[in-house]
């Protein structure tokens, strides 16, 4: 500042300011003291407006470079933090401003310029939007429903969401406006993170945003890690289980409905064992159905889907009856060994006397089906049986068919030991050089025969007539 003398004229009086002092002169007094100059004038109010958070940064639009502001600040709305007075000269009036409440506030700074502009700057602080809900992590069970509703400290803010890909949560993304709502599902065997990130954005001439997250677990529900198929078993014997999962700190509990033809009818367990002799009173192999329930202990979640165990219940080998379609055949011919009343699959064996030296038939057809066609025999006796193995259970023996080759059949020799015979009288006729089994025959012409009458032997080597 500078100072010059000022010559008030009469009838005024006038109050001087200057050096930190004030006095009042009279009527045609004259000011001995030097009058302070302003080498720049007073301006008016300046006017800024800006999100909570953001920072103030002003300089006096007409100020030169190097100059230096001090001032102090008064909060005439809402409530705001980061205001404070400075009278140490800053190079501007540089505030980082965050208001604290839910509706505009407003800071009036009264500066002073090092070069002697004093002037005020009003800036009104827009509040930031924020959620009014908690954010705090949540979890849920795979295959629930997540529910977030999306509402803000701020009237008419726009909310919008997103959701990135998180490991195996389906869906694999997702996007959307206001509030959150979801099917969310884990198919991993661990706890899955789902974050979403929220943009909140308040209405015009603010248009102030703010983002945050909010985040689920989504907990996997247990799921049998062991087989849900395992080995058939046989009718009368233990079927033994153990139900495992990936996860840890699973409660298992299964159930058997009735099925027909199998003993006991039902049962209900709370475990993961299975151990129970089951019976299966039929010809056929019948699945029985365990249906499991698993739930973890920590996260609460149990089993969406059913979780099924299936094992087959074998019925009991049954050889059946093996028969021959002719038991006795010739030399170089065959026959058919038929199978009844069996359960199983069939493998023909053969025996050359019925009891030891048990062997797979050789030629022949159908060695594995109800039906055996031997090849052609040559021995004088063969002995056939089915082996009958169903599923797991124990083979059975079907019973035993023998078939007997006989030889071709030879007449022989017939020689009568008189060729000429009084009447009233018999003589012997006598077979050499025969094969097979007798049976005599007399004729009177030669050409028509018929078995002998009377007479003895009628059916062995030698034959007596009768007289």
């Amino acid at each position: 500042m500078s100072w010059s003398k000022r010559l008030f004229l009469s009838g005024f009086l006038l109050l001087f300011l200057g050096m930190g002092n004030s006095f009042a002169l009279s009527n045609n007094e004259v000011d001995p003291r030097p009058v302070p100059t302003l080498t720049h004038s007073i301006l008016a109010n300046y006017n800024l407006s800006i999100c909570s958070g953001a920072t103030v940064n002003f300089t006096h639009p007409t100020a030169s470079t190097g100059a230096t502001y001090t001032w102090t600040s008064t909060i005439s709305t809402g409530t705001l933090s980061g205001t404070t007075n400075q009278a140490t000269p800053q190079n501007s009036v540089l505030q980082t401003l965050t208001n604290t409440g839910t509706t505009n506030a407003v800071v009036t700074y009264n500066v002073t310029s090092s070069e002697g502009v004093i002037f005020t700057l009003e800036v009104t602080v827009f509040p930031k939007p924020e959620l009014v809900n908690s954010t705090a992590t949540t979890s849920i069970c795979s295959g629930a429903n997540f529910i977030y509703n999306a509402a803000s400290t701020v009237a008419s803010t726009t909310i919008t969401w997103s959701r990135a890909l998180s490991g195996a949560i389906t869906p694999a993304t997702n996007s959307g406006n206001g509030n959150i709502s979801e099917v969310l599902s884990n198919s991993s065997a661990n706890p899955l993170t789902a974050t979403y990130v929220l943009v909140l954005t308040t209405a015009a001439p603010n248009n102030c945003s703010n983002t945050q997250s909010v985040s689920v677990i989504v907990n996997p529900n247990p799921t049998l890690s062991s087989s849900s198929s395992p080995s058939a078993v046989c009718s009368g014997s233990n079927f033994s289980y153990t139900a495992t999962s990936a996860q840890s700190n699973i409660d298992f509990s299964w159930s058997r409905a009735n099925i027909a033809g199998i003993t006991p009818a039902t049962n209900n367990v709370a475990g993961a064992a299975i151990n129970e002799v089951l019976t299966n009173t039929t010809t056929s192999n019948t699945p029985v159905t365990y249906v499991f329930n698993l739930r973890n202990t920590v996260t609460g979640c149990s089993s969406s889907a059913v979780q099924n165990v299936v094992v087959n219940i074998n019925a009991v080998s049954v050889g059946g009856t093996a028969t021959a379609s002719s038991a006795n055949v010739c030399t170089g011919t065959g026959t058919s060994i038929n199978l009844a009343g069996y359960t199983g699959t069939i493998q023909w064996e053969q025996s050359a006397n019925g009891t030891t030296g048990w062997a797979n038939v050789t030629g022949g057809s159908g060695g594995n089906t109800a039906t055996y066609t031997t090849p052609n025999l040559t021995a004088a006796i063969t002995y056939y049986r089915a082996v009958v193995t169903n599923g797991v259970c124990a083979s059975a023996n079907s019973s035993i068919a023998s078939v007997a080759v006989n030889p071709t059949s030879v007449g022989g020799t017939a020689s009568a030991a008189a060729s000429t015979l009084c009447t009233g009288t018999g003589t012997a006729i006598s077979l050499s050089g025969y094969t097979g089994s007798i049976q005599w025959q007399q004729s009177s012409n030669g050409t028509s025969w018929s078995n002998v009458s009377g007479g003895t032997g009628a059916t062995t080597a030698t034959y007596t007539t009768p007289n």
